[in-house]
Parts: C-alpha cells; structure tokens; sequence
C-alpha cells in the first residue's frame, strides 16, 4: 500500500486509500469504524508493505490518538510485515514509533552531488536541445543554479522545467 498523506491528515481518508491500494478500487463504506474492519479484513493473517509517504503533521498528543486509529487494524497483519514512513520532520516519525511501540529506524536521505544535479538540471533545462555546445553561456549559468537547489531532485526537475521554456540569457539570469 502507498498513500501519500501530505498536510492534511485525516485518518478516514488514509484508512480509505489503504484500502483502495488494496482492492484497486475506492471502498464503498465510509463510516470509521467499518473503514477500519474493511483494512482488518484485508490484512488480516497476510503479510504487507505500507508506506506512508510524505507526512506532515506535528501536533503530537491529538496525532498520536489519531494515528492509533489508522494502525490499529494494521495489528491484524503477518509478523514481517513493514511500514516505511517519509517526513522531513523528526517529530513525525517519533510520534509514528510510539504508536506502534517500536524502536524509531531513521535513515536521513542527503540531496544529489554536483555533478548528479547539473546532469538532472541539463535533461530538464535542454529537453529539446541535440547539441548543448551550442548554449555555452546557459550551461554555465546551470552550474551556479544548481549550487542553489541543495541537491534536491524535486527542486531540480521544476526549475529545469522553467528553464526550458526559454533558452535566452536573460531568463536564465533571473531564474538564477
């Protein structure tokens, strides 16, 4: 199961995008409690992967009793089965760990290298280009755009998007 829970976590909708994950279709129910026999249900005795990617919220005693409600049919599950959490906020993760009373794993992702970002940046910027020797002076404003976006491929492909729109100097210069 993959949900994307981004700002605004609500556990229905969660509980119901498991689901749809699940069956390849949105659940019919829509009350809390049947949401959740439906995942138990689905996942009961069965190994699963669940990652919740891209969570948000910090408000840690009202999160904490609203992530119970989300686990707890998760419970019904096959020892070895994982759920693999993305945030950019430790909070998030400690608060997850406490819920499901385990031991908190982090591994902190570090952004793309130098060469990796302009590489990323110039398949963008020059997606209609066949010969980039011909943009000397854009590829050398690339080499200093990149040294701003941190390494960060999301950052990367947008404004390599917003470059190719205009292969003109100036553009380049105010993009940077």
């Amino acid at each position: 199961m993959w949900v994307c829970v981004s700002n605004n976590f609500e556990v229905k909708k969660v509980i119901a995008d498991m689901l749809e994950c699940l069956k390849m279709k949105k659940p019919d129910v829509e009350s809390l409690d049947a949401l959740q026999r439906s995942l138990k249900s689905e996942v009961m005795s069965k190994k699963f992967l669940l990652v919740l990617d891209d969570v948000w919220e910090e408000e840690q005693e009202s999160d904490k009793s609203k992530w119970e409600n989300v686990f707890s049919p998760l419970a019904y599950g096959t020892l070895g089965s994982k759920i693999l959490v993305t945030t950019r906020m430790d909070s998030v993760a400690t608060v997850i760990a406490k819920v499901i009373k385990k031991k908190k794993k982090t591994l902190r992702l570090k952004g793309l290298g130098d060469d990796e970002s302009l590489q990323l940046l110039n398949i963008h910027a020059f997606a209609d280009v066949e010969n980039l020797d011909n943009h000397k002076q854009l590829r050398s404003i690339a080499r200093e755009i990149v040294k701003t976006l941190s390494g960060s491929p999301l950052a990367i492909k947008v404004v390599g998007g917003v470059l190719s729109s205009s292969l003109n100097v100036s553009h380049w210069i105010r993009v940077l």
